[in-house]
């Protein structure tokens, strides 16, 4: 066995312990702490170098902590409590360092354990968040479906780069590369999506993570015979395939089903509000999934 399926394997034997049901997001809400009052499951781990000079005295970079990198805060969506993401600076290399806050099927925060298992394919990662930038920074979320030798099957990311000083909902479809089984995720919140160019001062708020399957009883299938266009779409989309088009469905963030057509390959999302859809279309031979933009 090589290293790579050995550490996927172990990390399947330590995950035995939590509940399938239960796998799917740890700790959604950030309401479990562990002792030291860190947020269990989640957590971010940075590395700083230290040097020593000739005489032994030990020097490192002049970093400044904007509380912390990733902090349980009593403003929530619901419930106690949520995570705050907070961005640090570096005054010796001169650049910022972001926050954030990334999931671990371990209860203390290990990036050794950042793959979580799953019974069934997600469609879709949704959370509600606050965002306070500063400089024009830009916030990021990103989830990543493996298979059970740790390659990735499918992903999905958004970026935020507005004020949102009211928790704002917002869903991130995932887009599938293969129909390779679904066996592990990762999920990652980035106060800053710039790293080096990390604003001190931004704030990144998250509560009441999901992943929704909506489609866990279809034998879901990749297809590269089936497009959409356009795509952004203001009003009308089409599906084109060598095959006729059976069914067209089409999911909001929540994973809900929102509108669907039967032996047609377009769709009138002209009534919908801006924003990213997942879209389900069939043909006789295969299933399609793919996100959709709605801009006007």
């Amino acid at each position: 066995m090589n290293i790579k399926n050995f550490f996927i394997a172990s990390i399947l034997l330590f995950s035995l312990s939590i509940k399938v049901s239960q796998a799917q997001v740890l700790n959604p809400g950030f309401e479990n702490l562990n002792s030291d009052g860190s947020i269990q499951h989640w957590g971010i781990m940075h590395i700083f170098s230290v040097w020593f000079d000739s005489t032994g005295v030990a020097h490192s970079d002049s970093i400044v902590i904007d509380q912390s990198f990733c902090q349980t805060s009593a403003d929530a969506h619901t419930g106690l409590r949520a995570v705050e993401m907070r961005n640090a600076y570096n005054y010796t290399a001169n650049e910022g360092i972001a926050g954030g806050a990334f999931i671990s099927s371990d209860t203390a925060f290990s990036t050794y354990s950042g793959f979580v298992p799953i019974a069934t394919r997600p469609t879709n990662l949704s959370f509600y968040y606050k965002y306070f930038p500063m400089n024009e920074d830009t916030a990021s979320a990103f989830i990543k479906v493996m298979d059970i030798n740790g390659g990735m099957i499918g992903s999905g990311s958004v970026e935020i780069n507005s004020l949102a000083s009211n928790y704002t909902f917002l869903g991130v479809p995932i887009t599938y590369t293969s129909s390779d089984s679904a066996a592990l995720i990762t999920i990652e919140f980035l106060a800053s999506k710039r790293n080096k160019l990390a604003q001190f001062g931004t704030r990144f708020l998250v509560d009441d993570v999901s992943i929704s399957s909506p489609l866990s009883n279809v034998n879901l299938e990749y297809s590269n015979t089936i497009r959409i266009s356009p795509n952004p779409v203001s009003s009308l989309f089409h599906i084109y395939s060598d095959q006729q088009i059976k069914s067209i469905k089409l999911y909001d963030g929540l994973g809900r089903l929102i509108l669907q057509n039967t032996n047609q390959n377009q769709l009138n999302c002209s009534h919908l509000q801006n924003g990213i859809y997942l879209v389900e279309a069939r043909d006789s031979k295969s299933v399609f999934h793919d996100k959709i933009l709605i801009q006007r």
